[in-house]
C-alpha cells in the first residue's frame, strides 16, 4: 500500500474497498443508528429548521409524514435547507413562526397559498429528493456493504414495516465492522 493508503487507514476515513467479506453478517437493524433526527412533511417553521440545523452536525434528513407512523416520503441535505432558508429570507412576509410544507404534489410551487384567509406556507418540496437509498431492517449487512461501495452513497435509510427505523452511514457501517474486528475504539470515527 502507498503512503496515502495507509494514512486512509490510520485517519479511518470511510472508505470502502470493494472486495471485502463481512465474517459476521448481522441484519441492517443491528448496524443502524435508531435515534434519527427527522423533518415531518407539515408542521415545521422556519425557526424549527434552523433549530436543527444549529442543534446536528447531520448531511442528511429524512422527511416523514408524522411522527406517529413514519411513513418515508423523501430526504433532504442540508445545503439544500440552506438554500430554502436564504430564498424564504427574501420574502418579506416570512417571520420565524411562518409554516413550511414539504409537498411533492407541487414541486414547483415555492409558495402555497390556496386557503382564502389563512397564511401562505413555504414549500421547501422543491429542495427535497424524493428518490431514496433505502433498505430494509432484515438486509443483511454484507449487502449494505456492497450498496454503498458499488452506489458511491453516504447513507440509507433502513425500514421495518414501511416505517422508517433508522439509517446507516458509512461511518457507521465502518465502525460496526471495526468493532467486529476487534479495532481499538481510538480508531473510530
Amino acid at each position: 500500500p502507498s503512503i496515502y493508503d495507509s494514512h486512509v487507514l490510520l485517519k479511518r476515513y470511510p472508505c470502502l474497498e470493494r472486495d471485502i467479506t463481512l465474517e459476521l453478517d448481522p441484519p441492517a437493524r443491528d448496524v443502524m443508528r435508531a435515534n434519527v433526527r427527522f423533518i415531518t412533511k407539515t408542521g415545521e417553521t422556519i425557526s424549527s429548521l434552523r433549530s436543527l440545523l444549529s442543534e446536528t452536525h447531520f448531511y442528511t434528513f429524512p422527511v416523514v409524514e408524522d411522527p406517529v407512523h413514519m411513513q418515508l416520503v423523501g430526504i433532504i441535505v442540508r445545503p439544500e435547507i440552506h438554500a430554502a432558508l436564504k430564498r424564504a429570507e427574501a420574502l418579506s412576509w416570512v417571520t420565524n413562526e411562518s409554516s413550511i410544507v414539504f409537498d411533492n404534489q407541487r414541486r414547483h410551487n415555492f409558495v402555497i397559498d390556496d386557503d382564502e384567509g389563512a397564511e401562505a406556507r413555504l414549500n421547501f418540496g422543491p429542495h427535497m429528493d424524493y428518490y431514496c437509498p433505502i433498505v430494509f431492517a432484515s438486509t443483511p449487512a454484507s449487502q449494505v456493504y456492497k450498496m454503498f461501495a458499488s452506489m458511491g452513497i453516504r447513507h440509507l435509510l433502513v425500514l421495518q414495516e414501511g416505517s422508517l427505523a433508522g439509517i446507516i452511514s458509512k461511518k457507521d457501517l465502518l465502525a460496526f465492522i471495526d468493532v467486529a474486528e476487534g479495532v481499538p475504539k481510538r480508531f473510530f470515527l
